[in-house]
């Protein structure tokens, strides 16, 4: 079975665009660890949603501040800049449309973004976990080992890195061993394809051997 995740973003009335997001594919024949989406799909499907969510919106919201807060006047284009978008999500490259500032502001700027700023924007959730963390760190002893606990995703990691640089990630042992499954998996698909029993045996039993060792 397949399925497709399509995400669609209605411009304007009578008018959209649809965007491919992921493809998805199982067996017919399901078992507990293919069933429904794992932790990698989900996460990976969100962050490519939000990619495409904050990919269009940058561009209407470029599209419709062209004209002056002020008169209402047309602004002219002045190319676009590089700029990053950080969230929970991960960082979110973004291209921003820049204008030639308006002639009725004789006192502001030549030339205006888009955009609300010209730094790299942080999703106030972003800056919300950064601080809570922060927080929970240890305070007044720079020498006190900290060691961070997660599934690995690259937002945490910012989130840790933005408020406890010199802590130590360390993958908790719920997500090794589902990633561990992925490899049994493998294997199991490998040993269909004509392995004997022995081979069978013999592979599963190192594999098993090996997430001990860990």
């Amino acid at each position: 079975m397949r399925w497709k995740v399509t995400l669609v973003a209605e411009v304007e009335s009578g008018q959209s665009i649809a965007h491919d997001i992921a493809s998805l594919h199982r067996d017919e024949r399901i078992t507990p660890a293919t069933l429904g989406l794992s932790i990698a799909e989900g996460k990976a499907v969100l962050a490519a949603i939000q990619a495409q969510l904050v990919g269009d919106q940058v561009q209407r919201h470029g599209e419709v501040a062209r004209h002056c807060l002020w008169c209402g006047r047309a602004q002219s284009s002045k190319g676009h800049y590089r700029s990053t978008f950080r969230s929970v999500f991960g960082k979110i490259p973004m291209r921003v449309r820049r204008f030639h500032a308006c002639p009725c502001r004789t006192d502001g700027p030549k030339t205006v973004p888009a955009l609300f700023t010209r730094r790299s924007p942080v999703a106030p959730e972003l800056r919300y976990l950064t601080a809570k963390l922060a927080a929970l760190m240890p305070f007044g002893n720079d020498d006190t080992p900290i060691t961070v606990l997660s599934d690995g995703d690259a937002g945490l990691r910012a989130i840790q890195r933005a408020a406890a640089p010199e802590a130590e990630p360390v993958l908790d042992w719920f997500h090794i061993a589902m990633r561990w499954q992925h490899v049994h998996q493998l294997a199991t698909g490998a040993i269909r394809q004509g392995q004997t029993a022995e081979a069978r045996t013999w592979l599963l039993d190192l594999i098993e051997r090996a997430k001990w060792a860990l």
